[in-house]
């Protein structure tokens, strides 16, 4: 059987489900029983406007450099640095809202398994 490389979860909290008796999450597990060398999910609910940028980040930093867990930190001090420019914001009925530098809005990835 051919050994998937990444799966990628985009279900909110998909990566905090119920943990089995080795400490992993059921979602990533099920993936890594069924042949992936690693998962990428969310631990908790994260807005779009949060995950859009890291995620595109991420593939591009994991197709030049090959590191999944390499990628995945590119791709959050990224996030991280446009939070803190205050680049990033959220459209609200009272209008848009700039976003603060806060480790809910750029820490909700998990990686697991080969990284």
């Amino acid at each position: 059987m051919k050994q998937i490389a990444l799966v990628t979860l985009s279900a909110c909290r998909g990566g905090s489900r119920r943990v089995s008796n080795d400490g992993l999450p059921g979602f990533p597990r099920a993936f890594l029983d069924a042949g992936s060398a690693s998962v990428l999910a969310p631990l908790w609910d994260l807005p779009d406007e949060t995950t859009t940028l890291p995620m595109e980040e991420f593939s591009r930093r994991r197709a030049v450099h090959g590191s999944n867990s390499a990628a995945l930190r590119q791709a959050q001090l990224k996030l991280i640095a446009n939070l803190r420019e205050g680049q990033m914001t959220m459209a609200t009925a009272a209008g848009p809202m700039t976003l603060p530098e806060h480790p809910a809005l750029w820490a909700g990835f998990v990686l697991t398994g080969a990284g």
